[in-house]
């Protein structure tokens, strides 16, 4: 899952429209904070990081 919101990242840099751009790092951080709260459930830590 972290893979795909770098991949998402790096096509928002690529995208040419301001608004594809907008809508891809949103997506890739949706990404990313979800990947990041599965991993602190999986390692027992049940205060979510700010």
């Amino acid at each position: 899952m972290r893979d795909k919101a770098q991949e998402l990242q790096a096509a928002a840099e690529r995208a040419g429209d301001p608004e594809e751009q907008k809508r891809l790092r949103e997506k890739a951080r949706r990404l990313k904070s979800q990947s990041e709260q599965e991993s602190g459930m999986a390692s027992g830590d049940i205060y979510p990081a700010d």
